[in-house]
């Protein structure tokens, strides 16, 4: 027994890892290996002490806590990357990152007689995925990781301690014994690195793990055998298995000879910890660390990078010299401020050393720095941050400095300052309400007339304060019209009322302009608002007197034309009855008198021509009738018509009529039908005796310049203007307004018979489509009429 426990605790003492036996409630320190001395900072003067007499600083954190309740309830602990913050000899403290175990060991009886410590310090790897997290964020930075972790394992007795290793979940642990270095056993850890099981136990390890063959692992095992001399691999790349295939794996580890009592080898102790993460994150960081340099270096920005207290710059890309004309010999080595001592202010220098102390970031928005460009001192605005980064190597800290030439953006800042400015006082100045807002459309000034109307408090009606003012009807129609605005970049106009500071609306027109920059982006709206209420108020009244008269007017104009019915069909039949009984007079009287012939033709004569009047007013009244329906008229198929009625009578004075193509409108088909009826009554009644009538009905389409010519009619419309020439008699220019008005003559009834109405009633026609006409003539060659028809209505 007692040369079991000696070989228990010269194992524990020889364990390449840190491990510490810790005994009775008070925790006394009776063993501490020398791994676990360098890993604490004491020397063996610490042995048989209390470990918070030993080390104090432990009072309180949550390792000591953790040691403490494995003695008090047993429990073991398997932690990892646990703080503990250990104090130096010169009396700083350090932080130290470890994974460690804490098992207890019992008496006989069972209970609780020690605390069997064993771990490693992780601290280089919790610091190098530290770095990598922070170079992953910021790109800023490159680390080079040194994490070397000294791993050692041993045993609690051969039995005991081949179980507490075995437990483990971190360490890898084997024993080879005898030249062949047989494997005695294996851990499920390293059996896991190896990818095997455990029928390799008891197997050569050249012959249970193959694969490491020409790789320096075995050859290394055999002269550990050979000579006694312990080996320690750092970081070794080892060909294993894992899942079938061959993977690079690395390695920290250990082989140490053990020896029986006569001090002859027997065997190898072999243990190991997987530190591929480590070191792939290593590579990683160098990486990140050549990305980062060519990134600063190709960056837009200028950037500069310190070190120390003296702000050494030692990175300066090339986007800053070529920004001040100046080369990388100039700044490499340098210390910052005797650089740049003109851009040298207390606040830019103290920022800068707080920055490089805390690890503080600094940013300025427009700076004035004043500094060498091109071979001259000039005053630039920049913006410029502080970011500290942490170099990998020292792990001294470092700032980096970036400088964005804002120079451009300030002068055009203060210039639309000036300019807003200038607005400003300009709106102040007016005497109605006036108002800006952003490219949003969210109110940004409004002037003190709006203030003094509405009773707010200055810069209470900005952003959207100005919509309390609003009245509750109003509201909704008006932003919905205003955003509409400002997604069409088009300039609003709305009546809105506003609350005046006493409670009363009044109308306001209220009006806002969209301002564009060079890009032909919006970037503000001014407005202003003028109170219309007065004018609103008499419009709305005016335009319940016009709708009221308008009624009026409809009505007596239905009464007319049921008088003008009435009247017509009432005098129809009086006439009727005088023809008649003029009929009847004259088959009476056998034989009539010549003069009595004469009176019975005058009076039938008469009655026939008073006919004829009546029927043209009854149609003249009736144009004027509402519900017209507009349809597509084909105007050829209309004349066609109109020629037809007229065949006889054209043959009769051997007439030529001549029709171009003509158009489709939208019309009212009877009107239009009745419009060329009376043109080509007219021509064929008005034609001359020296020759035969010769009609030509041509149209074509009016230009948009030449529509506007026209005062009369819609100019957004497109029109046609038909011609309806005749070789006739003519007339006077002086006359080319009078003949289009009713009952007026210029030729006497008896040479040509008509009502005088059939212009008249063209006339008619021609604006109840919307359209224009008129005439020109030359009297003894005829006339030709210009009619002028929308192509839609």
């Amino acid at each position: 027994m007692e040369e079991s426990k000696d070989r228990l605790l010269h194992i524990l003492k020889e364990a390449p890892i840190s491990t510490a036996l810790l005994t009775g409630p008070e925790l006394v320190i009776a063993l501490a290996n020398d791994a676990t001395l360098r890993l604490w900072g004491k020397d063996a003067s610490i042995i048989g002490k209390p470990l918070l007499v030993a080390m104090p600083e432990l009072k309180g954190q949550g390792a000591y806590e953790a040691v403490a309740e494995v003695y008090r309830t047993g429990i073991g602990y398997d932690g990892r990357e646990n703080k503990v913050y250990l104090r130096e000899s010169d009396g700083t403290i350090r932080t130290v990152y470890a994974n460690f175990m804490g098992k207890a060991l019992r008496a006989a009886d069972g209970s609780i007689e020690s605390v069997l410590l064993m771990g490693y310090e992780v601290t280089n790897q919790v610091e190098a995925q530290q770095r990598v997290v922070v170079a992953e964020e910021k790109a800023q930075q490159a680390i080079r990781m040194a994490d070397e972790a000294s791993q050692r394992v041993l045993r609690d007795s051969e039995e005991r301690f081949r179980t507490l290793i075995t437990e483990t979940s971190m360490v890898g642990s084997a024993l080879y014994t005898g030249p062949e270095i047989c494997i005695q056993y294996a851990n499920d850890v390293m059996l896991k690195f190896w990818d095997k099981d455990q029928s390799i136990i008891g197997k050569p390890f050249e012959e249970a793990i193959p694969e490491l063959k020409g790789q320096p692992f075995i050859e290394r095992l055999k002269t550990v055998y050979a000579t006694g001399q312990t080996y320690e691999g750092r970081e070794d790349k080892a060909r294993l298995f894992e899942n079938g295939e061959l993977e690079d794996f690395y390695f920290n580890y250990t082989y140490k000879a053990l020896r029986n009592a006569e001090g002859v080898i027997y065997g190898v102790h072999h243990m190991a910890i997987d530190v591929t993460e480590s070191v792939v994150a290593k590579k990683e960081l160098i990486e990140n660390e050549r990305n980062f340099r060519a990134l600063v270096n190709e960056t837009p920005a200028g950037i500069i990078i310190v070190k120390d207290e003296n702000f050494t710059i030692e990175i300066v890309n090339d986007a800053y010299l070529h920004w001040t004309g100046s080369t990388r010999d100039q700044y490499i080595g340098n210390q910052l401020w005797t650089i740049l001592a003109d851009g040298r202010t207390p606040e830019l220098e103290s920022t800068l050393a707080h920055a490089m102390q805390t690890g503080l970031p600094y940013n300025f928005k427009e700076v004035p720095l004043r500094l060498q460009r091109h071979g001259s001192l000039q005053t630039i605005y920049v913006d410029l941050a502080y970011a500290p980064i942490n170099d990998p190597e020292t792990e001294d800290n470092r700032v980096m400095i970036m400088i964005l030439d804002v120079n451009d953006r300030v002068a055009a800042r203060r210039k639309l300052e000036e300019s807003r400015d200038y607005l400003q006082t300009i709106l102040e100045s007016l005497p109605q309400m006036a108002w800006t807002t952003n490219s949003a459309g969210d109110a940004t000034y409004l002037n003190e007339q709006w203030y003094h109307y509405t009773g707010q408090r200055p810069h209470e009606g900005e952003g959207h304060g100005w919509t309390v003012v609003v009245h509750p009807d109003d509201i909704a129609g008006t932003i919905r019209q205003w955003l509409e605005c400002i997604e069409a970049r088009v300039a609003f106009k709305r009546e809105v009322r506003y609350k005046k500071n006493w409670g009363e609306y009044r109308w306001h027109l209220t009006q806002a302009v969209p301002i564009f920059n060079a890009q032909g982006e919006p970037t503000m709206w001014v407005g202003t608002c003028t109170d219309v209420h007065d004018q609103k108020i008499f419009q709305e009244s005016l335009e319940s007197k016009i709708e009221e008269r308008t009624r009026d007017l409809k009505r007596s104009n239905t009464e007319l034309q049921q008088f003008a019915y009435v009247a017509s069909h009432d005098l129809q039949e009086p006439l009727r009855k005088i023809a008649t009984f003029s009929e009847m007079l004259r088959s009476s009287i056998e034989p009539m008198p010549e003069r009595a012939e004469g009176y019975l033709n005058k009076i039938t004569a008469a009655s026939t021509r008073m006919q004829a009047l009546i029927k043209s007013i009854l149609n003249f009244s009736q144009l004027s009738r509402e519900g017209e329906i507009f349809t597509a008229v084909d105007l050829n198929e209309v004349v066609a018509n109109v020629h037809n009625d007229f065949e006889l009578l054209i043959e009769q004075k051997k007439a030529t009529v001549r029709v171009d193509p003509l158009p489709i409108i939208r019309g009212i088909p009877l009107q239009l039908n009745q419009l060329f009826t009376n043109l080509m009554s007219n021509a064929l009644k008005f034609a001359s005796t020296d020759r035969p009538p010769l009609i030509h009905v041509h149209a074509r389409a009016l230009t948009d310049a030449e529509v506007k010519t026209h005062l009369e009619i819609d100019h957004n419309l497109s029109y046609i203007q038909l011609e309806f020439a005749d070789n006739g008699i003519g007339f006077s220019e002086e006359y080319a307004e009078q003949i289009f008005i009713i009952f007026q003559r210029l030729n006497d009834r008896q040479s040509y018979p008509g009502t005088g109405i059939g212009l008249a009633l063209c006339k008619k026609i021609v604006m109840n489509h919307k359209g224009e006409i008129y005439a020109h003539s030359t009297p003894g060659q005829g006339s030709t009429f210009y009619i002028i028809l929308p192509v839609t209505q």
